[in-house]
């Protein structure tokens, strides 16, 4: 045969919490006062009274709310009632004052432990309305968006490795005179060079000049990779060769982890992109400022 499951001494303590006045529920939120007036005392009491008939409404069904038996707690909570109902109604009711503390002596006496019994029970019921109250304002929060994920930053290497990926699908120019292409990827931008023979810089040409010991026929201007520095360091405004070397080869270095590629395009009738290793005396001066050539799968 079903049984339905015995509830949970926070669903009891929910059902009781609903079923009472805003006098009771306040009488809840704020603890006893110290020396009230008679009125405070009286309404006090009043509402103690309230919260423990609302308590047996739920303990006659043998709900449960706290550690003791919903049997034995009933019978702690209606002598405590009986009690309170004694000095504040009827023939024998007294001003709130006296009224509480005749209650005190009662409970320090004859009626100890159900009083405690009491005791525990309101601490059960004052520590669930103070969970209800705190979802409650959460639920009235508006909702937290998640912060949005940071941006990923991406290294030189690969971002060369993208702008590499997309100039060797473009078309190459047709006839059979050299062409050459750099790129290049200083601080998270690219600079691009053509070896289209436009003129250079001066500190261009003596930052690549002073660094090379030319063991191949060369011209400065001929190689594309020249041309590639050549717009980085017109883009940063660079005047000496200190800057310049400065930048790639000081601590803290303002451009780490540079990188560099170049290619070349082959062939007659159709002519393509291939991925070339810089020239001897290109090797040179991007060794001597620490610019990382990419070469895997290069031709020569």
């Amino acid at each position: 045969m079903y049984q339905a499951p015995v509830p949970k001494p926070s669903d009891t303590a929910d059902a009781v919490l609903t079923g009472l006045t805003g006098a009771e529920t306040a009488y809840l939120r704020q603890p006893p006062g110290q020396t009230p007036d008679d009125a405070q005392a009286l309404a006090e009491l009043q509402a103690l009274a309230g919260v423990l008939s609302r308590s047996l409404t739920q303990l006659e069904y043998e709900r449960p709310l706290t550690e003791l038996s919903p049997s034995t707690l009933a019978a702690h909570v209606r002598a405590v009632r009986r009690k309170v109902l004694e000095l504040t109604t009827g023939p024998g009711q007294l001003a709130g004052r006296e009224a509480r503390k005749r209650l005190f002596a009662w409970s320090q006496g004859e009626g100890e432990e159900a009083f405690a019994a009491v005791a525990a029970l309101r601490k059960v019921l004052v520590a669930r309305l103070k969970e209800n109250d705190a979802a409650r304002l959460a639920a009235q929060q508006p909702a937290q968006r998640p912060a949005p994920a940071p941006p990923v930053q991406r290294g030189n290497a690969e971002i060369l490795a993208e702008e590499l990926a997309k100039a060797l699908r473009e078309n190459a120019p047709q006839g059979t005179e050299a062409a050459v292409r750099a790129i290049l990827v200083a601080g998270g931008r690219v600079y691009r060079g053509r070896n289209d023979g436009s003129g250079l810089l001066n500190l261009t040409y003596a930052v690549v000049s002073h660094r090379t010991d030319r063991l191949e026929n060369w011209t400065v201007g001929n190689c594309a990779e020249v041309h590639a520095l050549d717009w980085f360091i017109h883009e940063q405004g660079f005047t000496t060769e200190a800057q310049v070397v400065a930048a790639f080869l000081n601590q803290p270095v303002a451009f780490p982890d540079s990188w560099i590629v170049a290619m070349d395009a082959r062939g007659r009738d159709a002519r393509s992109w291939f991925k070339r290793t810089p020239c001897e005396n290109c090797q040179q001066w991007l060794k001597a400022l620490g610019i990382k050539a990419d070469t895997k799968g290069a031709t020569s």
